[in-house]
């Protein structure tokens, strides 16, 4: 009885916390006593939800090799303290032990900084430096911690300068061609008062607040979800987006400050009737889960059998837990990066039932190409993004804008006029489309120099972190290799403006 108080008394103290995950231990190297299970499963890894969001697996039928891809914020504070957050535990759970990063070639050597004896201070200017957007999240890390963990260049270096001197060749002329384009957004937004319907001005003005953040993700889509029931657009066929709208429902049920204390009274009721080696199998699962060594999921699962075991019915006793159970498990079956692209085929066949007539089609397609076309001067479209720009391209010119509006002023009788591009404009889009295709082919150079890598240092994991717009390309090609991947966003709750920019075209701090 003893030991068994003692169990129940460690177990509440390390189950009794919030929902969301604890903080791990930070730049610790993990205990040489117990070995570090090695796993190239992707399902297997766990990443705490307060660092970071899973947005896509793919596990290798010949898994040999798992490369996790953490898409980089570049310069964002926040983003780099998460991903040091998330090379901690991959490295303490999952034996990690080489990171590749891109901007750099080779094997990056930190240690000189670690002869600098006061740890304290090494750490505190790392972190001003990281601020400023001078150093990143690994480099941080292999800079202040004893981790046995190695960082690489990930890049060919011809082909990261040739990429740098398109975009600073173009960067100059940005501003001119940015104006131009917006002179051009404000006469389609203009014209969509005259072309829409009243129902596509409405969905036109949440799509615009909901990109500018005055509408939050889930109220955009449940606004989505009642449009799409309206005009029957079946949600089952986008899994994701279905799921998602289940997780809601399942949201408005639960009282989350109740959540804590129902699972805390459930443990406390189980653990009277466990015996000693159930006791402790329950005491081990609870400290993986504190850990991030399984997923919520995952331990959620676990107390819902114990309970079933035991004759606990949740659904009555525990209310609150039971329905957290069920959206825990809902939520963690959702693929992060399908569902945003579920919630735009379904907000295209939604729009595609408000239109009336070809004229609303070219509108909300010129409207769509226009918001492309800043995208691509401002270096924020994705790898499908430029794909699909490459392969309408001529959609794009400027003839498409100035002809469809010539026509509607024609129609409706105002005078909108857009002028020819000049010479900056007409220059700086060969310079970007250089840019993003120099870009695409270091995709390939970032994988096979990862993968070389990997094989001279017998490393069956490694993690590649790189900005968003990689990410499709690199996936598709560890696809084609057969190679396991994860991709990982690191957390980022403040929209805060980075030196990022200024770095790239060396706008340097005083000193």
């Amino acid at each position: 009885m003893f030991k068994k108080s003692v169990s129940s008394l460690v177990l509440f103290a390390f189950v009794f916390t919030n929902i969301a995950f604890a903080d791990i231990p930070k730049t610790s190297a993990p205990d040489t006593k117990k070995a570090v299970q090695i796993t190239t499963d992707p399902e297997k890894i766990v990443i705490p939800r307060d660092y970071g969001l899973i947005k896509a697996k793919y596990a290798s039928k010949d898994p040999g090799k798992l490369v996790i891809h953490i898409q980089d914020a570049h310069c964002n504070y926040e983003a780099q303290s998460n991903i040091i957050k998330i090379l901690e535990c991959l490295v303490n759970n999952d034996g990690l032990s080489l990171i590749s990063v891109e901007g750099a070639d080779g094997f990056i050597d930190t240690s000189w900084f670690k002869a600098f004896p006061d740890a304290d201070i090494r750490k505190e200017v790392a972190d001003y430096f990281m601020k400023k957007g001078e150093i990143t999240g690994p480099e941080f890390l292999s800079i202040t911690s004893d981790l046995p963990i190695k960082l690489f260049g990930a890049e060919t270096r011809s082909y990261y300068i040739e990429n740098l001197n398109a975009f600073t060749s173009s960067y100059p002329l940005k501003e001119d061609t940015e104006r131009y384009l917006n002179q051009i957004k404000t006469i389609i937004n203009k014209l969509k008062t005259y072309v829409y319907s009243e129902e596509m001005k409405e969905l036109d003005a949440k799509n615009q607040d909901y990109e500018a953040k005055k509408l939050s993700f889930t109220d955009y889509v449940k606004y989505l979800e009642s449009l799409g029931e309206k005009h029957k657009v079946a949600l089952r066929q986008y899994g994701n987006l279905f799921k998602l709208i289940s997780v809601l429902i399942y949201e408005k049920k639960i009282d989350f400050s109740v959540v804590d204390k129902e699972r805390a009274a459930l443990i406390d009721l189980i653990t009277k009737k466990l015996d000693k080696e159930k006791l402790t199998e329950l005491v081990s699962r609870s400290l993986e889960f504190k850990v991030g060594k399984i997923s919520s999921a995952e331990y959620y699962d676990y107390l819902r059998a114990l309970a079933v075991k035991y004759g606990v019915l949740l659904s009555t006793e525990y209310p609150n837990l039971f329905n957290y159970i069920i959206y825990n498990s809902v939520y963690s079956r959702i693929e992060n990066e399908q569902l945003f692209n579920d919630i735009k085929k379904f907000e295209e066949a939604v729009k595609e039932k408000l239109f009336a007539n070809d004229d609303q089609r070219t509108l909300e397609k010129l409207s769509r190409h226009i918001n492309t076309l800043i995208g691509l001067v401002n270096i924020k479209l994705l790898n499908g993004d430029f794909d699909y720009y490459k392969a309408h391209k001529e959609e794009f010119a400027y003839e498409a804008f100035s002809d469809f509006i010539k026509k509607m002023t024609t129609r409706y009788g105002f005078a909108y006029e857009v002028d020819a591009p000049s010479q900056a404009v007409t220059e700086s889009m060969p310079k970007l489309e250089d840019f993003y295709a120099i870009a695409i082919k270091r995709d390939k150079a970032l994988v096979d120099n990862t993968i070389q890598a990997m094989n001279k240092e017998n490393a069956q994991v490694s993690v590649l972190v790189t900005g968003g717009f990689h990410s499709e390309g690199i996936a598709k090609i560890l696809e084609k290799q057969n190679i396991s991947y994860m991709v990982v966003c690191p957390n980022i709750t403040k929209d805060v403006e980075t030196p990022y920019i200024k770095i790239l075209t060396n706008q340097r701090t005083p000193l």
